[in-house]
C-alpha cells in the first residue's frame, strides 16, 4: 500500500523522496505553471491518493524540510485545515513555531531537547531566533542546520536515491510453534534467500552472518506457570564478502545447527546480514582463497 501511495505522488511531481513507509518529500520548485495554487494542488494530491488507495493523507508545504514537518504536523492535527496548510511566508512559519515544543523538532532527541529547556529554549521559535554561535556550540553543525531550516533556508536537499541499507534482517515469525530442526531449517533458508535478494538488490555483500532462535517468551503451561525458555544465537565472520544465496545458506545452516536445542517449541528463526560493502570491494585474504567469481556472475 506504501508503493502505492508513493507511486501516486509520482503522478504530480517527478522528484520524490520517499522518507519511510508513510511520509515522502516533494520538490515542487519549478512547477509554478502547472500548479499556481499550491493549497489547491494539495488538496488535488489528497483527494486522488483517497481515490486510489482510500488512504488518508496530510500535506504541509514550506520552503525546507523541517518546516514541512512541522507544518505536517498542524495538518493532521487540526481539523478545521482540512488535512492541508500552506506555509508561504515568514508570519506563517513565526506562528507556526510559536508554540511548537522543541522537543518535537525533526533531529532533536531528549538529551538535547532537556538540554534546552534547562537553558530556556522551550519552543522551536526560541531556537531559532537563538544566537548562532551558542547553537554551534551546544548543537554542533547538525543544530545549526536545523536552525537555518526553520528560518526559511534549505539546508536538507531530497535523497531521491535511498541509503544502502548497514544492515540486512529476516525473521517473520512462525504462524505457530514449530519443535523440529527440519521445519526451522527450510524456514531459515527461505529468509536467507530473501536477505540475499535484497543484499543483491542494493549491490552490496555481506561479511558477517547472524542466525538467532527464541521460543515465545509469553506461552504458559497449563497451570499457569510460564513455559520454559530458550534464545540463542550465533554469528560468523565470513572469509570474504558475499551475496551469493548459496553460500550464506551454508553458513547460516551451520550456525543454526549450533544453537538449536531439542525439546523446544520455537516461536521465531531469523537472520541478520551485517559488515555490508559494495559487491565491487572484496578483501583479499593472504592464506584463504578469494570469492567465486563465477559465483558472482551467476
Amino acid at each position: 500500500m506504501s508503493g502505492q501511495v508513493m507511486a501516486t505522488l509520482g503522478r504530480f511531481v517527478e522528484d520524490v523522496e520517499v522518507y519511510s513507509i508513510d511520509e515522502a518529500f516533494l520538490n515542487l520548485n519549478g512547477y509554478e505553471a502547472l500548479y499556481p495554487d499550491l493549497t489547491q494542488f494539495a488538496r488535488t494530491l489528497r483527494s486522488t491518493i483517497d481515490q486510489w488507495t482510500r488512504i488518508p493523507v496530510s500535506v504541509g508545504i514550506a520552503p525546507t524540510k523541517t518546516l514541512c514537518k512541522v507544518a505536517n504536523y498542524y495538518a493532521k492535527r487540526r481539523p478545521e485545515l482540512g488535512g492541508v496548510i500552506l506555509v508561504d511566508t515568514d508570519e506563517k512559519i513565526q506562528e507556526l513555531l510559536t508554540d511548537f515544543d522543541v522537543a518535537d523538532l525533526w533531529g532533536i532527541g531528549w538529551r538535547y531537547a532537556g538540554m534546552l529547556k534547562r537553558n530556556g529554549i522551550r519552543t522551536a521559535l526560541q531556537l531559532r531566533n537563538a544566537p548562532d554561535d551558542w547553537i554551534g556550540e551546544k548543537l554542533t553543525v547538525n543544530g545549526l542546520r536545523l536552525a537555518y531550516e526553520l528560518r526559511g533556508i534549505p539546508c536538507k536537499l531530497l535523497e531521491l536515491e535511498p541509503q544502502p541499507k548497514k544492515s540486512i534482517c529476516s525473521a517473520p515469525s512462525f504462524g505457530k510453534l514449530v519443535p523440529d530442526l527440519a521445519t526451522i531449517t527450510e524456514a531459515l533458508t527461505t529468509h536467507v534467500s530473501r536477505a540475499a535478494e535484497k543484499l543483491r538488490k542494493q549491490d552490496s555483500a555481506a561479511g558477517t552472518l547472524t542466525v538467532f532462535i527464541h521460543t515465545n517468551r509469553f506461552k504458559r503451561s497449563p497451570n499457569g506457570e510460564l513455559a520454559k525458555q530458550y534464545y540463542n544465537s550465533r554469528t560468523v565472520d565470513l572469509p570474504h564478502a558475499t551475496s551469493s544465496t548459496s553460500e550464506l545458506v551454508g553458513y547460516a545452516q551451520a550456525a543454526l545447527k549450533a544453537v538449536f536445542r531439542f525439546g523446544y517449541e520455537f516461536q521465531k528463526v531469523g537472520v541478520i546480514l551485517s559488515n555490508l560493502v559494495r559487491v565491487e570491494f572484496q578483501q583479499q585474504d593472504l592464506f584463504m582463497a578469494g570469492p567465486d567469481r563465477r559465483m558472482a556472475k551467476l
